[in-house]
C-alpha cells in the first residue's frame, strides 16, 4: 500500500515527466533529438513505463505528430498488446525506425527498436503487419535489458519461427 507522502512523490514524477515528455517532443519535431533520448533514460529510471497503461488511448494521436527518434524511443514502452493499437501505428512505428536506423547506429537506438520489434511480433495480429526486411535489426544484436518487456514477449513461437528464418544461429541464441 502507498502512503500519502509516497503517492504525492510519484505524482509529482509523472508531473514532471509528463510536461518534459511534451517539451521534447516540440523539440525533437524542431530537429533537436537529444531530449527525448535523455528523457526516455530518465523516465526508465523514474518507472515512467507505469503511466503507459493511462495514456494508450492517446498513443495513435502521438504517432501521427511525433518525428522518427520519439517513436523509436517510446516504442518499447508502448502497450502493443492494446486493442487501440491496430496496423496504422506499426506502419508509423516501420517507417520511423527505418529513418532512425538510416544514420550511425548506437546501442541505445538498437535497444529501443529491437525491444520494440520483439514485443510487437509476440501478436499474432500484429506481426504480419512487419515487413521481412525489418527482422534484420537483429542482426545487430543490441543487448536488451533485463526488464526489456521485448526480451519477454519475444520468446513466443511465432516470434522464433520469424527469428530461426533468418538462418543465424547466433541471432537466435542473443534474444
Amino acid at each position: 500500500m502507498v502512503d500519502a507522502a509516497d503517492a504525492a512523490n510519484i505524482y509529482s514524477k509523472r508531473k514532471a515527466i509528463t510536461a518534459f515528455f511534451l517539451y521534447a517532443v516540440r523539440q525533437e519535431r524542431d530537429g533537436e533529438c537529444r531530449m527525448i533520448g535523455v528523457l526516455f533514460r530518465v523516465a526508465s529510471a523514474s518507472g515512467f513505463d507505469v503511466m503507459w497503461k493511462e495514456i494508450g488511448p492517446f498513443i495513435p494521436a502521438l504517432f501521427d505528430e511525433a518525428g522518427p527518434w520519439t517513436i523509436v524511443f517510446v516504442s518499447p514502452y508502448v502497450p502493443w498488446n492494446s486493442v487501440l493499437l491496430g496496423g496504422d501505428v506499426v506502419v508509423k512505428w516501420v517507417a520511423a525506425a527505418s529513418e532512425v536506423l538510416q544514420v550511425p547506429y548506437t546501442e541505445e537506438v538498437g535497444q529501443s527498436v529491437v525491444g520494440a520489434l520483439l514485443q510487437i511480433a509476440s501478436h499474432d495480429s500484429l506481426r504480419p503487419r512487419i515487413p521481412v526486411g525489418s527482422w534484420s535489426w537483429l542482426n545487430n544484436r543490441p543487448s536488451l535489458p533485463p526488464l526489456c518487456l521485448g526480451r519477454r514477449m519475444g520468446s513466443v513461437a511465432g516470434v522464433i519461427r520469424e527469428v530461426q528464418a533468418l538462418g543465424d544461429i547466433e541471432v537466435l541464441k542473443s534474444y
